[in-house]
């Protein structure tokens, strides 16, 4: 394997992960051991390295693109946050650590940290008590990538009129 820093790992006998350190274009040759030493098996191949694309925060099951709307019946049955990246062919482990649920209420804006991907038992009351066209920020995301901890933009949503 040449190109974008890749490596080769066999995982078992006949299969190998290939990971590349950088996007680009990189070749990948197969040999097999024959009776007459190593021998290519067909012509190199060609791989397009891609990055991943930014993860997008996901709240009641829905992604956080636009501004959402739920009733109150979807907030009540919120649990969390999850972030994925749209679009993506391959399935990415993307782990929520900590955000903040925040609810304007009167004049102030209050705060509701949440560790771990799991709405806190304030935040889990304080959505609760939402009044219709009430608007709620998800603000603070922080997640784990393959590549590392990284904070995401604030997303908001509203409970439906």
């Amino acid at each position: 394997m040449s190109g974008c820093g890749a490596t080769v790992k066999p995982t078992k006998n006949g299969s190998y992960i290939l990971q590349a350190k950088s996007t680009g274009t990189c070749l990948v040759t197969v040999l097999a051991k024959t009776d007459k030493g190593f021998q290519a098996q067909g012509v190199p191949k060609v791989f397009r390295i891609k990055g991943i694309p930014p993860p997008v925060v996901k709240i009641g099951g829905k992604l956080a693109t636009s501004n959402l709307e739920f009733t109150r019946g979807e907030i009540q049955a919120m649990s969390g946050l999850a972030a994925e990246s749209p679009g993506f062919m391959f399935p990415v482990n993307m782990v929520v650590k900590s955000f903040d649920i925040e609810i304007k209420i009167g004049s102030e804006i209050k705060p509701y940290a949440c560790t771990g991907n799991v709405l806190s038992t304030e935040a889990k009351r304080a959505l609760g008590n939402l009044r219709p066209n009430q608007k709620v920020y998800i603000d603070n995301v922080k997640v784990q990538t393959p590549t590392g901890i990284i904070g995401l933009p604030m997303a908001q949503f509203k409970m439906k009129g």
